[in-house]
């Protein structure tokens, strides 16, 4: 999932960095991605929904950028 994520914004021109960490404690909600510090959580991401996860950290990171 997270390879594809990267691919994803990779194409768009984002060079990000994932880490993938050990449990959040919301295994019932996974699987979790976060943007991390402060950034929103995902759950349940399934390949389905990487499309709107992209979205959303793109939209988050330009913020961030401002």
């Amino acid at each position: 999932m997270c390879d594809a994520l990267l691919a994803r914004l990779a194409q768009q021109g984002y060079d990000v960095e994932v880490e993938a960490v050990g449990c959040l404690g919301r295994c019932d909600e996974g699987p979790i991605m976060r943007i991390a510090p402060g950034g929103p959580f995902f759950e349940q991401v399934r390949e389905a929904t990487l499309d709107e996860v992209c979205q959303t950290i793109t939209r988050w990171i330009d913020s961030e950028e401002l």
